[in-house]
């Protein structure tokens, strides 16, 4: 699927840069979180996700020196982001000018991807207004959907099923 990369505004094959790689991805369909309330609702979302709490922090750990994931894509691989077991990317409606990524959303600052007219939340059948969470198994197939109201007990629940923490 086609998106335009946040940080530079390159239109970008999904498939490029979130390659299947032998780590799970956790995709967030955002909506448009340029506007009040939906932005107070993802910013809630980010912060769990961010937050010991989340899979991502308990699988992952913290970033490397704590300011971020590196840049990578199927062409520039990140060594500090072989580490992880779960990538995380966000796929929003709002126009990438129209929000600001610092410093709430300092941590994935290279996985923000807007989705031009919310074409890709169509084809999928996403709700544009709500906010989604997909699990991408290693594997490419899909392993788990819910709404950001569930994620915090399922995506846990899903993860320890099949992930061991050493």
């Amino acid at each position: 699927m086609d998106l335009t990369r946040h940080i530079d505004g390159w239109t970008v094959n999904s498939l490029d840069d979130m390659p299947l790689n032998g780590q799970f991805i956790e995709i967030i369909f955002a909506g448009d979180i340029s506007s009040e309330p939906h932005k107070s609702t993802f910013k809630k979302t980010y912060d769990f996700l961010t937050s010991p709490k989340s899979a991502i922090t308990k699988y992952n750990g913290k970033p490397p020196k704590n300011e971020g994931w590196d840049f990578e894509d199927i062409y520039t691989p990140s060594e500090a982001n072989r580490q992880k077991l779960i990538d995380v990317f966000v796929v929003h409606t709002a126009h990438h000018l129209d929000v600001e990524l610092r410093p709430d959303f300092e941590l994935w600052k290279y996985r923000f991807y807007e989705d031009v007219d919310g074409a890709q939340h169509k084809r999928l059948g996403i709700d544009p207004e709500g906010i989604t969470v997909a699990i991408v198994r290693p594997d490419g197939m899909v392993g788990l959907v819910c709404s950001a109201d569930e994620m915090g007990e399922k995506v846990p629940a899903y993860f320890d099923k099949v992930l061991t923490k050493k």
